[in-house]
């Protein structure tokens, strides 16, 4: 039935006009968000490809209220995360902030993408961990600094307690 559904959406994604595509992606969310752990690894792959054709005409409001959803999912596809994270900041945010991402993609993400923004979402994600922490730490603008020293779910090393508190003193 999912794959049946899956193709249903994928033939009329082909020649829909603009305003039924919006319909569709709304439904293709709607339906990995119901069904992500029953989805066979080759639907996987064609719920991909469905999306990245629907995002590509997408609205930005339809495109963050699908990212938005794909981060509350937390089991979201890598590939289409990682073709939504070239997105424009609104639609990266939640997958950044809520999105489950592993510590090295945060890692190869600060590496690719180094503005403030970036580095504030990453700071504020619940349970950083202390190489994550540390990078920003080392590379992040005291806005930063100040962001991941509020947030209470992230993991900091001695070095980066150090420089935290320097900070501090620095700027009382």
């Amino acid at each position: 039935m999912q794959e049946a559904l899956l193709n249903r959406i994928k033939d009329e994604a082909r020649e829909a006009p603009l305003e039924k595509r919006s319909v569709l992606l709304r439904q293709l969310g709607d339906l990995y968000a119901a069904r992500h752990g029953q989805i066979a690894n080759d639907q996987v792959g064609l719920f991909v490809g469905v999306a990245i054709d629907l995002l590509a005409s997408a609205t930005l409001f339809e495109r963050m209220a699908f990212a938005n959803t794909l981060a509350d999912i937390g089991a979201a596809p890598q590939r289409l995360v990682d073709h939504m994270l070239k997105d424009v900041y609104l639609v990266v945010r939640p997958l950044i902030e809520r999105g489950q991402l592993s510590q090295e993609r945060l890692m190869e993400l600060m590496d690719d993408d180094k503005r403030e923004l970036t580095l504030m979402m990453i700071a504020q994600r619940p349970r950083t961990k202390m190489p994550v922490t540390d990078r920003l730490v080392s590379d992040g603008s005291v806005k930063v600094l100040v962001a991941l020293a509020s947030n209470t779910g992230a993991e900091l090393s001695n070095a980066a307690f150090e420089k935290l508190g320097e900070l501090a003193a620095d700027n009382p």
